[in-house]
């Protein structure tokens, strides 16, 4: 596969870039703010480049990533000294705990919906200290319940609130905007990953493929929208143990435990744009 070229890549990030652009308008963020966040966005790419080449440290002068990068030295020093360069590892006990309730068969009913988890440990019944302990012994289950209700995700109930209950299929933290902002932020970038890697070739090819219909009713396309929605959760309900599974083994094994994946899924419904 021939590599797109500089002209063809400025149409791409034109096409990708106008939703998120509305939505940088949406929450009043202007053009010198967005610019700042594309230069971070390349410091951090020729880094990893840079990391990829096993390049040491004293090799990654300001210099290098200028010229690899167009951003100016005086701006990669302001991104080093606020120590940006790194892109954070995202990881959620929150969310860990989530996806495990939704699929170890020890927390599911024979219907394969959630159980009402007790709250306390019991010999005879599964319970949300027994659930937090599959995903993590380094945090009680308290804090962890806490948060998810806060965020909206759980009910306690019964006497004494001795029972915790699992509110939606899906984690959509809908109390708390700072993590459905990295939710986004983490589905989306590696969303483009697989787009950008399948572009870039080198035999790897990432799954990145979609259904597409125009000239239907408001109506079809919420249909449609609700028919994704109930589709994600047999998807989620069949590949996720199977995942679980692999990283289960995988701790097991001697074997480096350094690559990560992600299936994502998504629906989109609007009114169709006038032609001009």
């Amino acid at each position: 596969m021939s590599p797109i070229s500089p002209e063809e890549a400025l149409d791409l990030f034109a096409g990708l870039f106008e939703p998120l652009a509305a939505l940088a308008l949406d929450r009043g963020v202007r053009l010198p703010a967005l610019i700042d966040s594309l230069k971070l966005a390349l410091v951090r790419a020729a880094a990893a480049v840079e990391a990829g080449e096993d390049s040491t440290p004293a090799t990654r002068s300001d210099s290098r990533l200028a010229v690899m990068t167009g951003v100016h030295r005086k701006d990669l020093r302001r991104i080093r000294t606020t120590g940006s360069i790194v892109r954070p590892r995202s990881l959620s006990v929150v969310g860990e705990v989530f996806a495990r309730w939704r699929s170890d068969p020890r927390f599911l009913t024979r219907r394969g919906e959630s159980r009402v988890l007790l709250r306390q440990r019991d010999p005879t019944r599964p319970s949300f200290e027994e659930l937090v302990a599959t995903v993590t012994r380094d945090v009680h289950p308290r804090p962890v319940l806490d948060e998810l209700l806060r965020l909206g995700m759980v009910r306690t109930e019964g006497r004494s609130a001795g029972r915790v209950r699992l509110l939606h299929t899906a984690y959509v933290p809908a109390a708390d905007q700072a993590e459905l902002v990295r939710l986004a932020r983490d589905n989306l970038a590696d969303h483009c990953a697989a787009v950008a890697g399948n572009l870039q070739g080198g035999g790897r090819r990432f799954l990145e493929q979609a259904l597409y219909s125009d000239h239907l009713t408001e109506e079809s396309a919420r249909q449609f929208n609700r028919e994704t929605r109930a589709a994600w959760d047999k998807v989620f309900s069949l590949l996720m143990p199977r995942l679980q599974e692999l990283h289960e083994a995988d701790r097991r094994s001697a074997q480096p435990r350094n690559h990560r994946v992600r299936l994502g899924m998504y629906g989109f419904a609007s009114r169709e744009r006038e032609k001009t």
